[in-house]
This record gives structure tokens, C-alpha cells and sequence, in this order.
């Protein structure tokens, strides 16, 4: 689940921080703002959370390169 964080600082929507919160509890900072967080989610991996790192994950088994690449 991704938030945008305003912390009440009343910023502009295209200056806030956007928060990834993992299914094990985990949460962190993935982007400074929604253009980068949309930059992340166009590489060809999956964006994953633990309780200590956001890191892409790859399943070298079932990876399949994505179309038009």
C-alpha cells in the first residue's frame, strides 16, 4: 500500500512524500514525491518492504521481460 505523507505541513500535493507500507508490517519512504514514486514503478521489477529495506525483487525462476523492452 502506497500513502502520500503530509505530516501536517499543508504542502502541495506534487511535494509530498510518498510511504510504502509491506504486508509483514514494514515501512518506509519509497519516493520524495508522486512523479518519482511513478518513475519506481516503471522499472521491471516489483517493489518490496521489510522491516528494514525497500528493495526490488526479481524471481529469476518466473521473470518474464516485459513487452516492449
Amino acid at each position: 500500500m502506497y500513502v502520500l505523507w503530509d505530516g501536517g505541513k499543508n504542502k502541495s500535493l506534487s511535494e509530498l512524500p510518498v510511504l510504502i507500507f509491506g504486508d509483514e508490517g514494514g515501512y518506509h519512504v519509497t519516493a520524495k514525491n508522486v512523479t518519482e514514486l511513478i518513475q519506481l514503478l516503471t522499472f521491471d521489477s516489483e517493489i518490496s518492504v521489510d522491516h528494514e529495506e525497500v528493495y526490488f525483487h526479481k524471481d529469476e525462476e518466473d521473470y518474464q521481460e516485459s513487452e516492449g523492452l
